[in-house]
């Protein structure tokens, strides 16, 4: 059954916590709140033990109006080690014969020091189930969605990214499938244990995405230096320029299926510094960047980009008959 005499429970109507003391019936119990046994409906009652996860417990009496201080903002302890968890509560149902999975409710839990911004999908057998973006604060945690027995032991797929808002180079992203041997094996678990919810980890902490150095050529030992013969071929570098450069990673690397969005952003700006290099060595006055709209990373970097290149005279951002919103022309010093 979903209880058993002793076990705490919630009384969902009035918020009150009791223990149940006696059974009546399929549908109701006796429960204890204090020393009063009333009568409950097990439609009514709710393990305790998420509440006791995510909140402390209050005790005493309520304090007076006029004693109420301005809350200090404090956060709660962290209940499991750093990280960023899925959190799955399933709800049994008594079949008459024994205790069935009638649904799992998923959760995400931020367990560590900072806020974090979040896209999350789900996929299952025939598709999409849910997805959503969002910020989640640091000890906080989130009702996703619900996954029915079907979809639950059907291997569903959790495809997760989290950023960093004050960094956004500090990011993690990954896909994480619960199989289900698994699945039910957690189910038994939490049978026999008594249990309310299992977790799963699925980032321990956000890194930083490696950053792309870019060199500044020396203007005063430049005049000076006298190169080697085949240091630059000029005539190669000339039939190579071009008005107009296509940064989609689909036209870089058409092989670029199961890339993580650091390697595939890293490719991308090294084509960029490539393309400008190459604009400023055959004395280009212009250069079209095609970066496409999208989130709009791309675009910061390459912006950050120009600003570090000092050959760049200014670069225009706009819209644009041709490109839209998803192109940068960039200007070069004479």
């Amino acid at each position: 059954m979903k209880f058993q005499v002793g076990d705490p429970v919630y009384v969902m109507s009035t918020g009150e916590e009791g223990v149940i003391s006696e059974f009546i019936g399929k549908d109701m119990a006796v429960v204890k709140v204090g020393t009063k046994p009333f009568h409950a409906f097990l439609s009514d009652l709710d393990h305790p033990y998420f509440r006791w996860f995510t909140q402390k417990k209050k005790t005493g009496k309520l304090p007076e109006v006029s004693s109420i201080l301005p809350e200090k903002g404090s956060k709660r302890e962290r209940v499991l080690p750093m990280g960023l968890y899925l959190l799955f509560f399933p709800e049994f149902q008594f079949d008459g014969f024994d205790e069935v999975v009638q649904r799992v409710k998923v959760f995400l839990l931020n367990e560590t020091f900072g806020t974090v911004n979040f896209s999350y999908a789900c996929q299952g057998k025939n598709g999409r189930i849910f997805s959503l973006d969002g910020d989640l604060r640091s000890g906080g945690d989130i009702y996703l969605h619900d996954l029915d027995f079907e979809s639950a032991s059907q291997h569903p797929r959790f495809e997760y990214s989290f950023t960093d808002p004050s960094d956004p180079r500090r990011e993690a992203e990954g896909e994480w499938g619960l199989k289900p041997k698994r699945f039910f094996q957690k189910m038994d678990e939490l049978r026999y244990a008594n249990k309310a919810m299992f977790e799963h980890l699925l980032v321990e902490k956000l890194a930083e995405r490696p950053r792309l150095e870019v060199v500044k050529p020396d203007l005063l030992t430049r005049k000076t230096e006298v190169l080697p013969q085949s240091a630059f071929d000029f005539r190669q570098a000339r039939h190579q320029g071009s008005r107009e450069v296509d940064l989609h990673i689909e036209k870089l690397c058409p092989d670029h299926n199961g890339m993580k969005a650091s390697e595939i952003l890293e490719i991308q700006l090294r084509a960029c510094q490539k393309a400008l290099d190459l604009a400023h060595a055959t004395q280009q006055q212009a250069l079209v960047l095609i970066h496409g709209v999208g989130k709009g990373s791309l675009r910061q970097e390459i912006h950050r980009l120009l600003d570090q290149t000092i050959w760049v005279k200014k670069y225009v951002h706009g819209y644009d008959n041709r490109y839209g919103y998803g192109a940068t022309e960039v200007f070069f010093r004479s």
